[in-house]
């Protein structure tokens, strides 16, 4: 009975943890620091109340939207006393086909809207994978190319294998500060397409002409889309800042203070031609092609096999042009007006015709979800055009560079443990030749080291 109770009790605080949680997500602010998710926002439809109540990603809570809702609401509630009291302002409408016409283009437009923004943030979400995995591939194999040849050369126990096995290390550290240093530049391209430029125009010049050709963007960079990313040397061999062991979170996609963790820090000279650079992922895959350019004779591998490793980097760029279409390509400007022009004409008479063929005091509640409802949509629609954004339902792009950091480090230690368990066979046999011979009189009858 004692457990049992003792269940119960757990199970009531654990219900009421949940509900202060669920009021905590609706009253705090959008950016207070309290329960705010840093990154995309993940969510479960088992607890249906919170999904209502949280404001977090939320278009149906946002104060601007609640205002805009009420004032539909007592509009219509003012209309309708109008109405009651058989007022000479009253509004008088014979019939309510005028309405439906209306109605059913918008949710024509409003359908054909959602299903286009949805399309691009699944391109982006499809793309982005694509990228990571094809250079998570590359990097695999260029190790195990590595990994083999180094343990051929150290089991010969030769000089020439250990200055072979040595050149392999150095270049392998190289290739790693490379491919952190391509992914990180890679999503902080992302996050500062032409798209989120253009927003984050709107943001700081509010008075700006904030539609513009895209002629105007090649000028002078006036939101600093053109700067380099904060880059971290933090990089180490244990468990990557993804993973749950470690407290540090990756941070939501930020416009100007985004860090990236990298394995090294670019040279002074390297971070110039950065600067200068108009492609950089692209420069920084120069950079890794050229390393393994310089130890293709060195690899105990077919050319043809190594010709791999140049596809699926060739493939992880094509990945990433893909989704730069995304980040670079807005939402065709004359639908974006004509949603807006809709919508605002849809939402003007809202309170006449709810006023008038509701003939109740509900209509304000009617006249509020109806509003609430259809901009809800065009709204959804419209965060969801640009999928690399700020926003807490955009996708969080330090999140992916710090999966495929974690990637990087397991596959260096899976190289680093194959490497060790060689050089320990090696030292292995050279002790046990050497005790042989101690042991015998006569000639050695193997070579040392084999």
């Amino acid at each position: 009975m004692a457990q049992g109770s003792s269940h119960g009790s757990s199970l009531k605080r654990s219900w009421l943890r949940c509900g202060l949680t669920d009021l905590t997500f609706f009253f705090a602010r959008p950016g207070c620091n309290v329960v705010a998710p840093l990154v995309m926002l993940l969510y479960s439809n088992a607890n249906f109340t919170r999904i209502i109540l949280s404001r977090w990603g939320s278009i149906f809570w946002q104060y601007d939207q609640i205002v805009r809702s009420l004032f539909i609401a007592v509009a219509t509630g003012v209309l309708q006393h109008l109405i009651f009291i058989d007022s000479p302002f009253a509004p008088k409408i014979p019939d309510k086909y005028a309405l439906h016409a209306v109605g059913v283009l918008l949710g024509f437009a409003c359908v054909f809207r959602t299903n286009l923004s949805w399309a691009r943030y699944w391109e982006a979400v499809t793309h982005l994978h694509f990228m990571y995995s094809k250079w998570g591939d590359a990097f695999s194999q260029i190790h195990a190319f590595a990994t083999v040849t180094m343990a051929r050369a150290l089991a010969k126990g030769t000089e020439e294998g250990d200055k072979k096995a040595m050149r392999l290390t150095e270049t392998l550290d190289q290739i790693l500060r490379n491919f952190t240093l391509m992914s990180a530049i890679a999503a902080n391209r992302l996050t500062h397409g032409d798209v989120s430029r253009v927003e984050r125009r709107a943001q700081l010049f509010r008075c700006h002409d904030f539609i513009v050709k895209r002629s105007n963007l090649t000028g002078e960079d006036i939101t600093d889309a053109g700067k380099l990313p904060v880059f971290s040397e933090n990089l180490s061999s244990g468990a990557g800042r993804h993973k749950s062991t470690t407290t540090e979170v990756p941070e939501a996609n930020n416009w100007s203070s985004d860090k990236y963790i990298v394995k090294e820090m670019p040279l002074c000279i390297e971070m110039d031609i950065l600067k200068s650079s108009s492609d950089r992922p692209s420069l920084v895959m120069y950079w890794i092609i050229h390393d393994l350019a310089d130890i293709s004779l060195d690899l105990d591998i077919a050319p043809p096999i190594q010709s791999r490793i140049y596809q699926e980097l060739s493939n992880g760029m094509l990945a990433l042009k893909q989704a730069e279409k995304v980040a670079d390509v807005p939402f065709p400007f004359p639908c974006a007006q004509l949603m807006s022009v809709l919508i605002t004409c849809y939402s003007c008479f809202i309170p006449v015709f709810v006023a008038v063929f509701t003939q109740s005091y509900v209509g304000p509640v009617i006249a509020f979800v109806l509003f609430q409802g259809t901009w809800g949509i065009n709204q959804s629609a419209a965060e969801l055009e640009n999928p690399f954004g700020s926003n807490v339902n955009d996708i969080t792009l330090v999140d992916f560079h710090d999966r495929f950091l974690d990637l990087c480090t397991e596959v260096r230690v899976g190289h680093r443990v194959k490497t060790k368990a060689v050089v320990l066979e090696r030292e292995l046999t050279k002790s046990e030749n050497l005790k042989n011979v101690n042991n015998t009189d006569g000639p050695l009858p193997v070579k040392l080291g084999v």
